[in-house]
């Protein structure tokens, strides 16, 4: 509000505005209720600094890893007889083989998040798949995977992991 005022002050020392409308915008401003921000949003569980990599279903891997990798340059990082993962800056593309193509999940790097290895940290893991849980977040759970996937009001899936997971 200070900022306004200066403002409007120093429009009329330099001849910009009359004392007229000077008079005017001031009586504007404290006719005016104060605006109040909605309440405050609270914290969200995670800080997403990256975007780490997208996984593809595909029905033929091997011409699905040439598309990618001839169209956008993307290199080999790792293979598999099902599965590959192409270099994507300092993200990558993971491609799957599977019987239905499509979409299978993004990953986002966040801060403040449970390691991968084994042990503590796994509990942790829990921890944070109760705390969603109790917050309404809906999950998918891969039988053996250790990683959180969160899934969005349409059924999309969001992994959650430590940034730079490889």
């Amino acid at each position: 509000m200070e900022h306004v005022l200066d403002g409007l002050v120093s429009r009329y020392e330099h001849g910009n505005c009359s004392r007229r409308e000077l008079l005017a915008a001031l009586g504007a401003l404290v006719a005016t209720p104060p605006v109040r921000l909605g309440a405050a949003r609270p914290a969200p569980p995670f800080r997403c600094r990256e975007l780490n990599h997208v996984t593809l279903r595909v029905k033929e891997l091997e011409r699905s890893k040439q598309f990618y990798s001839k169209l956008l340059g993307l290199p080999l990082l790792q293979e598999d007889k099902d599965s590959c993962r192409l270099g994507l800056g300092r993200g990558f593309l993971s491609l799957w083989q599977e019987s239905v193509h499509g979409f299978d999940h993004w990953c986002v790097g966040v801060e403040s998040f449970p390691s991968t290895r084994a042990g503590a940290e796994d509990r942790t893991r829990d921890v944070v798949r109760d705390m969603l849980v109790r917050e309404g977040y809906s999950l998918r759970e891969d039988e053996g995977d250790s990683t959180i996937y969160v899934l969005d009001p349409d059924g999309n899936v969001v992994q959650l992991e430590a940034r730079g997971f490889r």
